[in-house]
Protein backbone atom coordinates (compact mmCIF):
# COMPACT_ATOMS: atom_id res chain seq x y z
CA UNK A 1 0.00 0.00 0.00
CA UNK A 2 1.34 3.44 -0.89
CA UNK A 3 0.89 6.45 1.41
CA UNK A 4 1.17 10.21 0.97
CA UNK A 5 1.78 12.04 4.25
CA UNK A 6 1.41 15.83 4.44
CA UNK A 7 2.37 18.02 7.37
CA UNK A 8 1.51 21.73 7.31
CA UNK A 9 3.74 23.46 9.86
CA UNK A 10 5.00 26.76 11.18
CA UNK A 11 7.63 25.12 13.37
CA UNK A 12 10.23 24.24 10.71
CA UNK A 13 12.75 26.75 12.12
CA UNK A 14 12.46 25.67 15.76
CA UNK A 15 15.10 23.55 17.50
CA UNK A 16 14.31 19.87 17.31
CA UNK A 17 12.02 20.12 14.27
CA UNK A 18 14.26 18.06 11.99
CA UNK A 19 14.65 15.38 14.66
CA UNK A 20 10.86 15.20 15.03
CA UNK A 21 10.43 14.81 11.28
CA UNK A 22 13.00 12.00 11.33
CA UNK A 23 11.05 10.28 14.12
CA UNK A 24 7.94 10.48 11.95
CA UNK A 25 9.83 9.19 8.89
CA UNK A 26 11.09 6.27 10.99
CA UNK A 27 7.49 5.05 11.36
CA UNK A 28 7.10 4.57 7.58
CA UNK A 29 7.24 0.90 6.65
CA UNK A 30 5.22 1.19 3.44
CA UNK A 31 6.16 3.22 0.34
CA UNK A 32 5.50 6.80 1.47
CA UNK A 33 5.73 10.22 -0.12
CA UNK A 34 6.43 12.70 2.69
CA UNK A 35 5.67 16.39 2.21
CA UNK A 36 6.36 19.13 4.74
CA UNK A 37 4.55 22.33 3.79
CA UNK A 38 4.99 25.85 5.07
CA UNK A 39 1.85 26.58 7.06
CA UNK A 40 2.74 30.15 8.05
CA UNK A 41 -0.18 31.47 5.97
CA UNK A 42 -2.52 29.09 7.77
CA UNK A 43 -3.02 25.36 8.00
CA UNK A 44 -6.09 25.41 5.76
CA UNK A 45 -4.24 27.28 3.03
CA UNK A 46 -1.33 24.83 3.19
CA UNK A 47 -3.70 21.86 3.01
CA UNK A 48 -5.45 23.47 0.03
CA UNK A 49 -2.02 23.75 -1.58
CA UNK A 50 -1.48 20.06 -0.86
CA UNK A 51 -4.82 19.31 -2.50
CA UNK A 52 -3.82 21.17 -5.66
CA UNK A 53 -0.21 20.03 -5.89
CA UNK A 54 -0.13 16.59 -4.27
CA UNK A 55 -3.53 14.98 -3.77
CA UNK A 56 -4.85 15.86 -7.23
CA UNK A 57 -2.10 13.84 -8.93
CA UNK A 58 -1.17 11.09 -6.47
CA UNK A 59 -1.63 7.42 -7.18
CA UNK A 60 -1.31 6.58 -3.48
CA UNK A 61 -3.81 4.35 -1.72
CA UNK A 62 -3.94 6.54 1.39
CA UNK A 63 -3.63 10.30 1.92
CA UNK A 64 -2.67 11.36 5.45
CA UNK A 65 -2.68 14.82 7.00
CA UNK A 66 -0.75 14.94 10.24
CA UNK A 67 0.23 17.64 12.71
CA UNK A 68 3.92 18.23 13.30
CA UNK A 69 3.68 17.20 16.94
CA UNK A 70 2.08 13.79 16.38
CA UNK A 71 4.45 10.82 16.47
CA UNK A 72 2.33 7.84 15.47
CA UNK A 73 3.26 4.37 16.64
CA UNK A 74 5.47 2.16 14.50
CA UNK A 75 2.52 0.11 13.27
CA UNK A 76 0.22 2.95 12.20
CA UNK A 77 0.51 2.22 8.47
CA UNK A 78 -0.41 -1.43 9.05
CA UNK A 79 -3.42 -0.39 11.17
CA UNK A 80 -4.63 2.15 8.60
CA UNK A 81 -4.04 -0.27 5.73
CA UNK A 82 -6.06 -2.98 7.46
CA UNK A 83 -8.85 -0.50 8.15
CA UNK A 84 -8.97 0.61 4.51
CA UNK A 85 -9.37 -3.02 3.41
CA UNK A 86 -11.69 -4.18 6.20
CA UNK A 87 -14.06 -1.20 6.09
CA UNK A 88 -14.52 -0.14 2.47
CA UNK A 89 -17.56 2.07 3.23
CA UNK A 90 -15.48 4.36 5.49
CA UNK A 91 -13.54 7.16 3.81
CA UNK A 92 -11.43 8.56 6.65
CA UNK A 93 -9.79 7.21 9.77
CA UNK A 94 -8.08 8.65 12.82
CA UNK A 95 -5.72 6.80 15.12
CA UNK A 96 -6.32 6.19 18.80
CA UNK A 97 -3.39 7.89 20.50
CA UNK A 98 -3.56 6.04 23.79
CA UNK A 99 -5.43 5.47 27.00
CA UNK A 100 -3.87 8.23 29.08
CA UNK A 101 -6.84 10.07 30.69
CA UNK A 102 -5.60 13.50 29.57
CA UNK A 103 -5.09 12.30 26.00
CA UNK A 104 -8.56 10.75 25.99
CA UNK A 105 -10.00 14.14 27.02
CA UNK A 106 -8.07 15.95 24.28
CA UNK A 107 -9.18 13.38 21.73
CA UNK A 108 -12.80 13.91 22.76
CA UNK A 109 -13.37 10.34 23.84
CA UNK A 110 -16.95 11.27 24.72
CA UNK A 111 -17.62 11.75 20.98
CA UNK A 112 -16.84 8.13 20.14
CA UNK A 113 -19.11 5.09 20.05
CA UNK A 114 -18.17 1.88 21.80
CA UNK A 115 -15.66 -0.53 20.28
CA UNK A 116 -16.63 -2.45 17.17
CA UNK A 117 -14.53 -4.70 14.95
CA UNK A 118 -14.19 -5.75 11.34
CA UNK A 119 -11.68 -8.38 10.20
CA UNK A 120 -9.68 -8.02 13.45
CA UNK A 121 -9.60 -4.20 13.20
CA UNK A 122 -11.02 -2.65 16.37
CA UNK A 123 -12.59 0.74 15.74
CA UNK A 124 -14.92 3.37 17.11
CA UNK A 125 -17.18 5.51 14.98
CA UNK A 126 -17.35 9.24 15.66
CA UNK A 127 -20.82 10.26 16.80
CA UNK A 128 -22.47 12.98 14.69
CA UNK A 129 -22.10 15.97 14.71
CA UNK A 130 -18.52 15.43 15.88
CA UNK A 131 -15.53 14.91 13.60
CA UNK A 132 -12.15 13.20 13.54
CA UNK A 133 -9.34 14.79 15.54
CA UNK A 134 -7.43 16.98 13.06
CA UNK A 135 -4.01 15.93 14.36
CA UNK A 136 -4.04 12.79 12.23
CA UNK A 137 -6.53 11.87 9.52
CA UNK A 138 -6.00 9.12 6.95
CA UNK A 139 -8.27 9.41 3.90
CA UNK A 140 -9.06 7.37 0.89
CA UNK A 141 -7.74 9.74 -1.81
CA UNK A 142 -11.08 9.63 -3.65
CA UNK A 143 -12.88 10.82 -0.51
CA UNK A 144 -10.32 13.56 0.20
CA UNK A 145 -10.70 14.83 -3.38
CA UNK A 146 -14.47 14.99 -3.01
Amino acid sequence: MKFVVVIATIRQNLPGFDATMERIRATFVEPTEFHILDGSSGKAQALNQAFDEILAITDADCYVTMDDDIIPGPDWQEIVGKALVAMPKYGAFGLWMGDDPEMRRIMADHCLDTDSSADLVVYRRVRPPHHLNGGFIAYRPTVARE
